[in-house]
């Protein structure tokens, strides 16, 4: 029922101009699916560091981010060039991934906007991210309400944020049954799709408003979740 989820409109997309481009150069890169792969399915979170020489001339970092949630600074895509790919290339066993996180700047962590404005500014870059971890979820509703607030990025529309988990509903009866799986407020809902159907979406489907839909018409879903809590 289309109750049983509520969205929310204030988590405002922001692409940030990491590299010191413009907004505008920001949008005409590749859509995202093609520069960088989907965060992998890893047990639990991990964490790992990139080293970066930016030079005189501040070379580009090649890295987009997603700021719209202070508490999460999220990589939605590495460019072709940049020192990023760079250090992907010769480092393949430590590459930048979509949807890391980034922790932290040169030993200094904070919210996502000042971990932007600290890397565009500084030459010599140690930065700490963080590889989220991915697990399943089922939820039969058996008309109940999924008891879930979400929000749904349109410029970043392949991953859902979730806002808040209810007090009583679908989801919260999932994470008093399985405490070490609970879906959490700034996990992502990554895939979402009928139980029975297959798990590799196409298309519409694959969006977030398509996720949202299963999630509003069927009654027994399968969630594929992304969490970076430090205590998983």
């Amino acid at each position: 029922m289309e109750e049983s989820v509520a969205t929310s409109s204030h988590q405002r997309a922001v692409r940030q101009p990491f590299d010191g481009l413009a907004e505008e150069d920001i949008d005409s890169l590749p859509e995202e699916s093609s520069l960088s792969p989907q965060a992998p399915t890893t047990p639990k979170a991990l964490s790992f560091q990139v080293e970066l020489d930016r030079g005189e001339g501040l070379a580009s970092i090649g890295l987009q981010l997603d700021a719209s949630d202070q508490k999460l600074c999220l990589v939605t895509g590495v460019k072709a060039e940049g020192l990023v790919h760079r250090w992907n290339t010769q480092n393949p066993s430590q590459k930048v991934l979509r949807f890391d996180r980034l922790l932290q700047v040169n030993g200094e962590p904070g919210p996502a906007d000042a971990l932007v404005a600290k890397a565009c500014s500084s030459t010599k870059l140690l930065l700490a991210f963080q590889r989220p971890r991915s697990f399943q979820v089922r939820l039969q509703k058996r008309g109940r309400a999924l008891g879930l607030r979400i929000a749904v990025n349109s410029q970043h529309p392949s991953a859902i944020a979730v806002i808040q988990v209810e007090a009583e509903g679908a989801m919260q009866e999932w994470n008093r049954s399985n405490p070490s799986l609970a879906v959490q407020a700034s996990d992502r809902l990554l895939e979402v799709y009928p139980v029975g159907e297959s798990a590799v979406m196409e298309g519409e489907a694959a969006t977030a408003p398509g996720m949202l839909r299963t999630l509003q018409n069927s009654d027994d879903v399968c969630l594929t979740v992304l969490s970076w809590r430090q205590d998983t």
